[in-house]
Order: C-alpha cells, then sequence, then structure tokens
C-alpha cells in the first residue's frame, strides 16, 4: 500500500510534483517512439534516499561510455582512464560528480556550445534510468521510431503546401495588366492608383469594373494536379513504421479491409504488451530500491504489473471460440 501511493505521486512533470506514474508513462513511452531514447533522473533526498523521477530532457544530455566499449562507467571507476563522448564522437577526460565520483550522463555539458552558459548536472549511471528503442548494438541511444519515414512526412507536407498554393493560384490567377502604349504611355502615379484597385482585398466573385485608357489584359490561371495517388503512397510509407493501425486514423481507414484490420490490431496489441513488459522491467528494481530506501518488509519480492493482474488471461490471448454456457433452470 505504501509502495502504491509512492507510485501514484512519483512524476515531476511539466514542473509540478505528485504526477502520478500513468502520465509519467505516457510521457515515457512518447519521448521514446519519438526520440529513441528516454532518460529519467531519481530525485533524491538529502538521505539520498529515493523521492520522485523526473523527465530529463533528451538533447540536453551527453553520454560517456569506456573507451572503444558500450559500457557506462562505474561511478567508482579509475578517473584517470578517458572516456568516450557520444556527441564529440573523441576521448575526453571523464566529467565527476560533487562527490567525486566518475558520471555517466552529463546535462548541458560543456562540450556542446549552445550550453557553454548553462551550469552543468553529472549523474551516475545509478542515478538516471534510460529507456531504449531498437538500439544497435553498442549504440547508447535507441532509434527513433519516425526517422524512417520522416522524410516521406515532409514529402507529404511539402505537397499539401504545393496543392494549397495550386488551389489560390487558380482561385486567383495571376493577372498582366498592360498599360498604356507608346503613343499614350502611363504616369507612375497613374499605374499604382489602378493596380490598388485589383489588390486582393478589392476583389470578390461577380465583380465588374469599366477603366478608362489603354489597358490589355493578359490571364494566367492554375491548374491543380490530382494528388490523391501521392498522398495515399506517402500517408502509407508514413503509417506502415508507425505501431498503430491504419483503421484507428480516421479518414485514411476506408480502404482497410477487415482481414487487414484484425492483423494490425494483434500487432498492436503484440506492441503494446511488449512496452508493458519493458516497462515492468525497468521500474521493478526502482520499487525494490525504495522499498529499501524506506526500510519497507519484502524489499527483494517487490513487482510491478501493467495492464493486467498476474495469472490473468487477456481475451486476445484465447485462441478459438469461448462458449459460455447459462441456465434458467431453477436449482431449487
Amino acid at each position: 500500500e505504501q509502495l502504491t501511493e509512492y507510485f501514484r505521486n512519483v512524476g515531476i512533470i511539466n514542473h509540478e510534483t505528485d504526477q502520478n506514474a500513468s502520465v509519467l508513462i505516457e510521457h515515457m513511452v512518447r519521448e521514446r517512439e519519438i526520440r529513441g531514447t528516454m532518460f529519467l533522473e531519481k530525485v533524491q533526498d538529502s538521505q539520498g534516499r529515493n523521492q520522485a523521477l523526473y523527465p530529463l530532457q533528451n538533447d540536453t544530455i551527453t553520454i560517456y561510455t569506456k573507451p572503444g566499449k558500450a559500457m557506462l562507467p562505474a561511478p567508482d571507476g579509475d578517473a584517470a582512464e578517458p572516456f568516450d563522448s557520444d556527441i564529440t564522437q573523441e576521448r575526453t577526460t571523464p566529467p565527476t560528480t560533487s562527490d567525486g565520483e566518475l558520471a555517466a550522463y552529463v546535462q548541458f555539458d560543456d562540450l556542446k556550445p549552445q550550453w557553454s552558459a548553462t551550469g552543468e548536472v553529472k549523474y551516475t549511471r545509478n542515478e538516471v534510468i534510460k529507456w531504449v528503442r531498437d538500439a544497435d548494438i553498442g549504440d547508447p541511444r535507441g532509434t527513433s521510431r519516425i526517422a524512417s519515414s520522416a522524410r516521406r512526412a515532409e514529402g507529404l507536407l511539402e505537397k499539401l503546401e504545393d496543392n494549397d498554393d495550386a488551389v489560390k493560384f487558380k482561385a486567383w490567377p495571376q493577372i498582366i495588366f498592360e498599360l498604356g502604349n507608346e503613343d499614350n504611355p502611363w504616369s507612375e502615379e497613374e499605374v499604382n492608383d489602378f493596380i490598388q484597385h485589383y489588390e486582393e482585398g478589392n476583389m470578390r466573385p461577380g465583380l465588374m469594373q469599366a477603366v478608362a485608357g489603354d489597358v490589355d489584359i493578359e490571364e494566367f490561371a492554375g491548374e491543380t494536379a490530382d494528388i490523391e495517388g501521392t498522398l495515399n503512397f506517402d500517408i502509407s510509407m508514413i503509417m506502415s513504421g508507425l505501431p498503430g493501425p491504419v483503421y484507428a486514423t480516421g479518414g485514411f481507414s476506408q480502404n482497410v479491409a477487415p482481414a487487414v484490420a484484425q492483423a494490425q490490431q494483434r500487432q498492436f496489441v503484440k506492441e503494446v504488451k511488449k512496452t508493458r513488459r519493458e516497462l515492468e522491467s525497468l521500474f521493478t528494481p526502482y520499487l525494490r530500491e525504495v522499498a529499501e530506501d524506506y526500510d519497507l518488509e519484502a524489499a527483494d519480492s517487490v513487482e510491478l504489473h501493467l495492464g493486467q493482474p498476474p495469472g490473468h488471461v487477456a481475451p486476445e490471448d484465447i485462441e478459438g471460440s469461448i462458449i459460455r454456457y447459462t441456465s434458467d433452470v431453477n436449482q431449487g
């Protein structure tokens, strides 16, 4: 009960303390999916006891590893040994905390010019929880889920902007006014006065105007391209890299066959379960630390379960038909 209450108020999110773990986890999943890596600071009190979890901004963190090895330095490691920075890809003197321990993570690292005016915050590997997605062997950071489709997303936005411009160009075609001629040239003041009457704000459908003078008009109307096929291709490419089923995206789900939707749903359920198991593995050691910090009983037996209690079989895991027998016979 004490741990449950602790976990209900464990998060520090958007400068607000005592945030529920479910809110924290939602932010964690989003950050990991988009950026590939999630960092959590274990906030502690003056006695070194865990108090809360604070998400760290991804792009402010530098990771230090042992030379030529994908290993974070131990707090009591050799300070004379140079370490590799994942930012500069160069070997440098290992940073140390105020307690003289080797830091594995540095926030607002002086190695980055943009942080040169900000004070560094150094963490040992035991003071930060790191959660990565689909990381290569030897890589301290994970891979963003949207990295594979980012270029197609940019292309989609460009096509939509171009199409908007084409629609506007068709509705408001380019008009060339040939004002005057060699025998009767117009002055600059006359030209400016004429053009002011044809600015977009003064035009509306059905408007007719008569002008005096030598005026020839040439109009260039734009055309809108049929981009439905290319847009659907871009959307399919983008959606192929995302975990959610296509039928859940609203307007672009009309062409999804029921069999395909069911397959996507099963795949998505597997992805959700896998994420839950990873979160359980991530938080269970932390909660055991908390239990030890506050001298709770049986700290080494603490386990976190997300979604369903242990031993419960979810309906989607049952193969075949489910038959329920009911009867209205009076059992007397």
